[in-house]
Formats: structure tokens, C-alpha cells, sequence
């Protein structure tokens, strides 16, 4: 207490409520608010306690029980929640699920300071603190506000009319409707000590832009040939760069062009050189059989003859580098289902060439079967281990290009329609030279950024032929 006088505990609206409180270290007395307000006679430096168990203290905004009027000046401390839960409000920090809990508590009453009231609840109901210390026109110090959940209309007018000059700190990060309508209202310390501050920093802003323009206007005069002739040469020096920059890029471009379709050239070579050394193990084979059972055998079967006609269901196809033989059973677009014996796989057309055969060799069957299996299980373990994304970030122009023509390559062979390539932003280097080595690749149909929300110019998409 800092001044003589009463403390007024007052039903407004007909709402009745029961609270307890001693002076000092007398007895717990109980009182239950009235409309005319019940009087508490105190005198200066008295400790006065108060607690209850009441849920709630309003049911609206003019219905309420709360300490309007008194005489005798005083600061609040402790914590608000033992007028909820009495002498167990340390375990007991949750607002019940009511609404306008402590609604209009302090409205009118004569304090000076809550610098020192706890409000522990984090998450707060519907008008729980609404006008709270509104009109207590001798608030000088607000609580700390920590709660980080709001409700609608929380802190309603909650300062209306108080002479603070400082604004408790808002920890909520999201806001709902009404939460802090009105909160400090009329609030002129408040608003005056905001707007001295505010011409404080704009005439010290003011003052330092003077300050900086003055120096800035003696130092260009006496060093403007000496900046000029700076700015020159760098100037040149970044078209210099950027020249040999772009000059470097396109030789890398060129390059990698150049490797890919040597590349190619010695994968035919091999693969044709493969093939042949594969017919004639088989024919080496055939004769070492011939001599050791001395039995008439059949020559070797020659290469099946290729057709050049579409490839429709029902004709006898070959794999590229494979001597496998296989049935066209079904048509996809530019895939096709094909079958050797019980196999069945699916291959991009591409990689077919259709053979003037009808069936397949019962023989051939046996064997074309096994190879069949083989590359059928060797597909699907590339399939698996596949990812359509290739990470190039931190990659060098040359070293990336490499990188997409092997991920083009195995794409193909795996029937594989879409790449994503992730390249990020940065200066946008890597990204030029990626696309224009796609634009100029024969296997890809098109390419573009991808959508913005999952990574936009960061991110090639490409679709292969």
C-alpha cells in the first residue's frame, strides 16, 4: 500500500464473487463483492493478500467482479492464477476454458505499478485480459506479457487510459482477430515518449546524413579524377573477365560436345567388335564339339537379317549390342513390351531392330532365354539404384557436362522420360552452360525451369526423346 485509505472490492453487473484475503500476517477473511463495493481500510507500507477459487471473475464486458474505486494507491506483485486455484496456483498455470476470466479486474482501480504481477498462462482464452487495467489512470509500469498463443479480443483495451511510457514486449508471433484491438488506447505518456523518440532518431538520422554528405562532398572533390580513373579500369577489367568467362564456357561446351560424340563412335566400335568376337567364340565352339563327339552338326546360325519395316506385334526383334532374340508382344507409344521364353521386359523402340524372322529358333529360345534373364536382371538393378535427379551444385562446367551425358545415357537405356537437373541460381554460369549444351544434345525434346515452388531457375527439367 503507498497511501492510506480502502481498497474496494465491486460487483458490477449483478456479479456476485467470493475472494479471501489478511493484512500483514493476520487471518484469511472472506468477502463476496457487492454493487456498492465492499471497503477494505488499510494504511501505508500494508502487505494485503488476496486468493479465491473462483473459475471466472466476468461473463462480459458489463458483468463483472473486480477492485473498482478505493482511495489507497498501491502496486500489484505475485501471481494472478491464486485467484483461480488459491494456495496450488504454482502448479496451475492453464486459463480455464471460459470466457472474460479476468475481464475488467483492475478496471478504475487506483494502481501505480504491476511491474511485479505474473500472468504465466501461455495460452491465452476469449477476453481473458480484456480491460484489464483500463482507466487506471495512475498505471505507470505494465506486466510482462509472455503468452505466445492468442485468442480473439485477449488483450481488449487491456491499457486503456494508463499513464505507462514504456510497452510490455509482445511475444506472440501469430496474431488472431481483435487480440490486441484498442490495447493501448489513449495512452498519452505512452504515444508522447513514442513520438519524442521517434523526432529523436529522425533528427539524429538527419544530423548523420548532413555529417556523411558534407564528408562525402569534401572527399569527392579532392579525389574525383583519382575515383574515376578507378572506376575505369575495373570497369574494363570486369569486361575483361566476363569475356574470358563466357569464352571458356563455350570451349567447354565444345569440348564436351566433341568428347560425347567420340564417346559414341568407340561404344559402337566396341559393341560391333564385341559382337564379333562373340560369333566367332561360337563358332569356335561349334567346331571344338564337332571334333570331340563326331557327330554331324549344323552350321552355326548366321546373323539374323534386319528389317527395316515398322516393328508391330508379333515380330521377331533384336537388342542393340545383344544377340538376344526376343517377341514383340505389345506397343507402347515408343516403348514396346517384349518376351523370350518367360521373361518379359519392357525396351524404348529405340533399342529394337526388327529382324525378317517369324519365330524364334527353338534352340536360340534356350539360349536367348538365359542372356535375356541376364540383361532383364542386370536392368532392373540399374533401375533401382536410378535416381531421375543429378546434384551438379559446386560442379565445374566441364566436369558437370560430363556427369549429364552419362545420366542421359543410362536414362535411355532404363526407358527413363524426364531428368531433373539441380544446378542452383548463383551468378547463373553453370545454369547458361548446362542449357546450351542440352539445346544442342540430339536426345533431348525439351527442357525448361522447373515450377517455383520446387526450386524454379535452380532446377532443369528435361524430357529425352
Amino acid at each position: 500500500i503507498l497511501t492510506p485509505g480502502t481498497i474496494c472490492w465491486k460487483a458490477v453487473g449483478k456479479l456476485t464473487k467470493a475472494i479471501e484475503y489478511k493484512i500483514n500476517d493476520g487471518e484469511w477473511t472472506s468477502i463476496t463483492s457487492t454493487s456498492d463495493g465492499v471497503a477494505i481500510s488499510v494504511a501505508k507500507d500494508d502487505l494485503v493478500r488476496f486468493r479465491g477459487t473462483n473459475s471466472v471473475y466476468a461473463t462480459s464486458k458489463s458483468a463483472y467482479s473486480g477492485f473498482e474505486g478505493g482511495t489507497a494507491e498501491f502496486d500489484i506483485e505475485g501471481n494472478i492464477m491464486s485467484l483461480l486455484y488459491g494456495d496450488d496456483f504454482a502448479e496451475n498455470t492453464t486459463l480455464p476454458d471460459d470466457n472474460y476470466v479476468f475481464c475488467s479486474l483492475f478496471k478504475k482501480a487506483p494502481v501505480v505499478s504491476a511491474e511485479n504481477l505474473v500472468l504465466p498462462a501461455t495460452a491465452l482464452k476469449t477476453y481473458c485480459y480484456r480491460a484489464l487495467f483500463s482507466w487506471c489512470t495512475t498505471l505507470t509500469k505494465a506486466p510482462e506479457l509472455p503468452a505466445k498463443t492468442l485468442a480473439t479480443g485477449c488483450y481488449w483495451y487491456m491499457f486503456e487510459q494508463c499513464a505507462i511510457t514504456e510497452a510490455p514486449v509482445l511475444e506472440a508471433t501469430k496474431l488472431v482477430k481483435e487480440c490486441y484491438g484498442h490495447m493501448f488506447a489513449d495512452c498519452g505518456l505512452l504515444n508522447q515518449k513514442r513520438k519524442q523518440t521517434e523526432f529523436k532518431m529522425a533528427d539524429d538520422f538527419l544530423n548523420e546524413v548532413i555529417e556523411k554528405y558534407t564528408k562525402l562532398n569534401e572527399s569527392l572533390e579532392t579525389q574525383k579524377h583519382k575515383i574515376l580513373s578507378d572506376a575505369r579500369s575495373e570497369a574494363k577489367q570486369i569486361i575483361r573477365d566476363a569475356n574470358k568467362a563466357v569464352e571458356q564456357t563455350i570451349a567447354d561446351i565444345k569440348k564436351a560436345n566433341a568428347e560425347r560424340e567420340e564417346t559414341q563412335r568407340l561404344r559402337k566400335e566396341l559393341e560391333s567388335k564385341g559382337l564379333e568376337l562373340d560369333n566367332q567364340q561360337q563358332k569356335a565352339d561349334t567346331v571344338r564339339r564337332q571334333s570331340a563327339k563326331k557327330v554331324k552338326k549344323t552350321p552355326a546360325e548366321t546373323p539374323a537379317a534386319i528389317d527395316n519395316s515398322p516393328i508391330k506385334v508379333g515380330d521377331i526383334v533384336g537388342i542393340d549390342g545383344q544377340e538376344t532374340l526376343c517377341q514383340v508382344v505389345e506397343l507402347k507409344g515408343n516403348k514396346a513390351v517384349v518376351e523370350s521364353g518367360s521373361i518379359r521386359m519392357t525396351v524404348n523402340t529405340a533399342l529394337l531392330h526388327k529382324t525378317l524372322k517369324t519365330k524364334l529358333p527353338e534352340r536360340r529360345q534356350r539360349d536367348s532365354q538365359s542372356r535375356f534373364q541376364s540383361i532383364y536382371d542386370d536392368l532392373n538393378r540399374k533401375r533401382a539404384d536410378f535416381s531421375p535427379t543429378l546434384d551438379l551444385r559446386g560442379r565445374r562446367v566441364a566436369e558437370a557436362l560430363e556427369m549429364i551425358e552419362k545420366h542421359i545415357d543410362e536414362a535411355k537405356l532404363l526407358s527413363e522420360r524426364e531428368l531433373r537437373l539441380l544446378h542452383g541460381t548463383g551468378y547463373g554460369i553453370l545454369r547458361n552452360a548446362i542449357r546450351e549444351y542440352l539445346r544442342n544434345n540430339r536426345d533431348v525434346r525439351s527442357f525448361r525451369a522447373e515450377r517455383l515452388e520446387l526450386g524454379g531457375e535452380g532446377i532443369t527439367v528435361v524430357e529425352l526423346r
